[in-house]
């Protein structure tokens, strides 16, 4: 199966399919019928290390949301090691719809409040189930003792990578990962290290009292940035064209396929890819619902298709 990265990178949202996580489409299609409810929860509560914590109340229209724990190695080098719980958020809507794997970069944005469980718009595009990981050291995601040396892009990576591992028991048809802003760059850093920057801002101001800022290391982006123009197969960029992060974008060379980089015109931050063209748009949409195996005839969920208002908290 293809690898996919819809990266939507207005407010740097990643979208993309992740290798060796699929049935066969005529296997899906064929898959018996999701179980009910309880008989899901108990089979999120037989899942390795996963923890079962209850149902949102406030789930969107035509989804549960379970929230989950999974333990995780603080080091990922030392699986035996010292361990993590890092939280999870499960919106089911079909168990034989895709699954997209949502990071936001940071705590999972639902935790300002209940009431505030969103779908990413890619979730709603492809009509798919969608799991939002917390990213380590943010959040109720924090090891203790807090050893910064281990808040890395792989190890962050590693953290998914997990996650897909132990829930595509469950969730068999495509799954695909996206993120928002820093969590965008997080889908990248996953596709770069699971296959088959520059940030304006003061780093100093996200780090805890007494953390000095070391220079920043140039070689992995430079590395992420050569290994998408030269080999960024299923990657969808969204930027927006006023939005101070889009200096440094990606770009998708020739020996990249089935990719592309949208721009959308007088876009910010959190532009979101409704800005588009209509044509353009039609693209956007088409191109996802095909790398989740869905119709490309359907129209995405009306539900996510708003902005994302959150997502002007932190650093934005």
């Amino acid at each position: 199966m293809h690898r996919g990265r819809a990266a939507i990178t207005a407010a740097v949202t990643a979208v993309c399919t992740i290798a060796g996580t699929a049935l066969p489409a005529a296997a899906a299609r064929t898959a018996t019928a999701a179980p009910a409810a309880g008989g899901i929860v108990s089979r999120l509560k037989h899942l390795p290390g996963v923890t079962y914590l209850g149902r949102n109340a406030y789930p969107p229209s035509g989804y549960t949301v379970y929230e989950l724990e999974i333990r995780q190695p603080v080091n990922h080098s030392q699986p035996d090691g010292a361990t993590f719980e890092q939280h999870l958020e499960l919106y089911e809507r079909d168990l034989n719809a895709p699954m997209m794997m949502y990071v936001s970069g940071y705590f999972n944005y639902t935790y300002v409040s209940p009431k505030d469980t969103y779908l990413a718009p890619a979730t709603a595009i492809v009509d798919g189930n969608q799991i939002s990981v917390e990213s380590r050291f943010f959040g109720d995601s924090v090891p203790h003792p807090t050893l910064w040396k281990y808040a890395t892009a792989w190890q962050e990576a590693a953290d998914e990578h997990h996650v897909v591992q132990v829930f595509k028991s469950l969730y068999r048809a495509r799954w695909l990962l996206s993120g928002v802003s820093k969590g965008g760059e997080a889908a990248i850093f996953h596709d770069y290290y699971y296959p088959h920057p520059l940030s304006a801002q003061n780093p100093e101001q996200d780090l805890p009292p007494g953390i000095p800022a070391g220079p920043l290391g140039q070689q992995l982006m430079r590395a992420v940035h050569q290994w998408v123009h030269q080999h960024g197969n299923h990657l969808l960029f969204l930027y927006g064209q006023d939005d101070p992060w889009s200096a440094e974008r990606f770009s998708v060379g020739s020996g990249a396929r089935d990719s592309a980089i949208f721009t959308i015109a007088g876009g910010n931050h959190v532009s979101p890819y409704t800005d588009l063209p209509p044509a353009q748009r039609e693209v956007f949409v088409s191109t996802l619902r095909r790398w989740a195996g869905v119709s490309t005839a359907g129209s995405p969920a009306q539900a996510a298709a708003s902005r994302l208002p959150l997502l002007s908290w932190g650093h934005v």
